[in-house]
């Protein structure tokens, strides 16, 4: 055995190992559940009585299309408040609806409310034995949303009649919902998934300078972080820097760069404040900063609430003769019920 010999040998083994095939394998699960099953993986003692896996039944078609699958309920047509009533008592239409995965149609039902307060008005399925008895029109006064539901509305009441409604349905899948303003976001009923979009607040731009003075203007302010609780959040664009009395113009806001979310547009809300011009010599004011738009899709808990908070659009500089800066876009958040 020479030392060509070991060479050529164990550069074979060593090709012999570097071919060996990757493993793969497999485990069989043990009390698995599986519906709809020609085999009958969800009866036979498994989840239920033999013959089940093969079915349609009502319990294991709610956990494919309702809330247990993150399917949200929503309503096709009707279900409708008046505007006013003479009494305290209040029809509600008649209407089509998908609740936990269930078509409801329900006919023109006449609900009786207390006197001097606000009422939530909830269609909601009744339950019995783990299955459908009935449906029913819930009305509270705490706003609290009832299991298997979604919201029609809220009707305010006088000593004696109904002096005003709203409409909180939700029509269809893919709605949307539009907030402007800073408060609490509550989930509304049978909602269980939405996406979430922002769009972060701009800065405000520079005032414009003096070069009679000489003076400077003042920059503009940065746009305020717009978020939805923990679940997203974006930086508003830097305010743009005051112009030069010496004749400079102000630097341009930074672009905002910090958020949350799994789509991340930089720069895509652009809608920035002017800087203000300079008089007499005197540099411009810079623009604002640009913000951002993003996204997530996230699952929800219907009742649950969510600190809502806009970003407001920067402030603008002041600038000499008057020629300020002007403010930026205030941020905005849209939720899509999917």
């Amino acid at each position: 055995m020479n030392a060509r010999w070991l060479t050529i040998h164990g550069a074979l083994i060593a090709m012999v190992l570097l071919a060996a095939p990757a493993w793969a394998g497999s485990t069989a699960v043990t009390g698995e559940q599986v519906w709809p099953s020609q085999n009958d993986l969800y009866g036979s003692g498994i989840g239920g009585a033999a013959g089940d896996g093969k079915k349609l039944l009502e319990a294991q078609w709610r956990k494919t299309v309702g809330s247990v699958a993150n399917v949200n309920s929503y309503v096709i047509a009707g279900g409708t408040l008046p505007a006013t009533d003479p009494d305290l008592t209040i029809p509600v239409a008649a209407g089509k609806a998908i609740v936990e995965g269930s078509y409801v149609e329900w006919p023109a039902t006449s609900v009786t409310l207390p006197a001097s307060s606000t009422s939530h008005l909830f269609l909601k399925l009744v339950f019995g034995g783990g299955l459908i008895t009935g449906v029913e029109i819930e009305d509270n006064t705490s706003g609290a949303v009832p299991a298997s539901s979604l919201k029609l509305g809220t009707a305010t009441t006088s000593g004696s009649a109904v002096t005003a409604t709203t409409d909180a349905r939700i029509i269809g899948p893919g709605a949307l919902e539009l907030l402007t303003a800073s408060g609490t976001y509550t989930v509304p009923a049978g909602q269980y998934r939405a996406k979430i979009r922002i769009y972060g607040a701009t800065g405000g731009g520079g005032g414009g300078g003096d070069g009679g003075g000489p003076s400077n203007g003042t920059a503009g302010g940065a746009g305020g972080t717009t978020s939805l609780g923990s679940l997203l959040s974006v930086n508003g664009g830097g305010g743009g820097g005051g112009g030069l009395g010496a004749g400079g113009n102000g630097a341009t806001g930074t672009d905002a760069t910090t958020t949350s979310g799994l789509l991340i547009l930089p720069n895509a809300v652009a809608t920035v404040g002017l800087g203000g011009a300079g008089v007499a010599g005197g540099g411009s004011g810079g623009n604002g900063g640009r913000s951002l738009y993003t996204e997530i899709m996230t699952l929800l808990t219907p009742g649950s609430t969510h600190t809502a908070t806009i970003g407001a659009g920067g402030t603008g500089g002041t600038g000499a003769a008057s020629n300020n800066g002007s403010a930026g876009q205030a941020g905005r958040i849209i939720i899509e019920y999917q």
